[in-house]
């Protein structure tokens, strides 16, 4: 699959990449979701039409101190509100975007990205990142309170004082050891992460 993206702009083949790479690395999908969402990206790959992919990749001036790759169904958006109701019913898919955090050539990108059928909460996140200007620090705790799995920059870590280690502890834990509390999405201290020095989406909102 990693070979089929070849030719394609940057921004496609980011985003393709961000997207098909996130399938190994978490086990909340059902297997009827995976199966749709990989479906429709081989379908996109192989006849090179990626008109049912959005995506949004937020250029940072520095590596990201957090790096990971999840496809997640967020429960709720920036602002602590429900974003979606999750249904356990396997006829009744939820809105899954992928997220995906990486550096390159000395600089770091978070690429969002999702089917074009999952639009309504997707889009839903994408305006309030745009409306409220929210900063990296915004996407870094999504990314801590949906990800299992993901790496942390040592040295960021320990810059950081006591009170903010805790607070990110205490985000991670959520899902696991406590419940999920929407409303901690909302930022209450500086993490520091780099700033966003590009949006580029597609399609626009």
């Amino acid at each position: 699959m990693k070979t089929l993206d070849r030719g394609k702009s940057v921004p496609e083949q980011v985003a393709i990449q961000a997207a098909s790479s996130s399938f190994g690395n978490n086990n909340d999908l059902t297997t009827g979701d995976l199966k749709h969402i990989k479906s429709k990206l081989d379908a996109m790959l192989l006849s090179s039409d990626f008109s049912g992919l959005n995506y949004a990749v937020f250029t940072l001036d520095s590596p990201p101190p957090i790096m990971g790759s999840a496809m997640v169904g967020p429960t709720f958006d920036f602002n602590g509100n429900k974003a979606q109701n999750i249904s356990s019913l396997s006829s009744d898919m939820p809105d899954y975007i992928a997220i995906n955090s990486f550096s390159s050539d000395g600089k770091g990108y978070i690429v969002l990205s999702w089917l074009s059928e999952h639009s309504e909460t997707c889009n839903k996140l994408m305006r309030q990142i745009l409306d409220q200007k929210l900063t990296a620090d915004s996407l870094a705790v999504f990314m801590i309170l949906l990800i299992e799995n993901f790496y942390i920059s040592p040295a960021w870590w320990l810059s950081l004082d006591n009170d903010t280690q805790t607070l990110i502890k205490s985000l991670y834990s959520q899902g696991v050891e406590t419940y999920t509390d929407g409303d901690s999405i909302k930022i209450r201290r500086p993490l520091y992460f780099p700033f966003i020095t590009n949006i580029l989406m597609s399609p626009m909102i």
